[in-house]
């Protein structure tokens, strides 16, 4: 769940949804506790995922051996990468696809690693939104910064199509 006004479409969602089958489960996964709470959800916090469950993660999404990042002298770079998604699940699964789809070279690999934007960070705000998606947006954008320029176009455009459907 990703929006600001839970309130509205919760409602209509949850009407739909507790229609289903006597004892059924709805498991939904967010980064703020606020919209766990604001729609009566009953929260599990799990852990941060250490860096060996993330490094798993990472080479699994990405399609790689760890003897196969050794030999080509990639594992020191992809570590850092782990490191730097600060084991969010999101971000590691997002940058392992784009580094699994792709022929990288060590070049490629040590840009990702080094680009700058591992230091954006979000504009202060009132919420708690700004801290949670400066630390997942930097990932984010790597991925986003690989897309074909049309793509990129057809989600400038579907931003605006939300806006307008609200």
């Amino acid at each position: 769940i990703c929006a600001h006004d839970y309130g509205g479409w919760w409602g209509d969602l949850a009407a739909i949804l507790l229609g289903g089958a006597k004892e059924s489960k709805i498991l939904i996964t967010n980064r703020k506790v606020e919209v766990s709470q604001a729609i009566g959800a009953k929260i599990h916090k799990l852990p941060q995922m250490s860096f060996d469950e993330s490094w798993s993660l990472f080479l699994c999404v990405a399609k790689k051996q760890e003897r196969e990042l050794e030999s080509h002298h990639l594992k020191r770079i992809g570590e850092k990468i782990v490191v730097k998604c600060g084991g969010s699940p999101l971000v590691l699964q997002t940058l392992g696809s784009l580094i699994g789809t792709k022929m990288m070279t060590k070049g490629d690999w040590e840009t990702n690693e080094k680009t700058e934007i591992w230091e954006w960070k979000m504009p202060a705000s009132t919420s708690s939104s700004s801290e949670i998606c400066g630390s997942i947006l930097p990932g984010l954008m790597l991925s986003y910064d690989d897309l074909a320029h049309y793509l990129r176009v057809v989600l400038y455009i579907a931003s605006f199509i939300q806006r307008i459907m609200r």
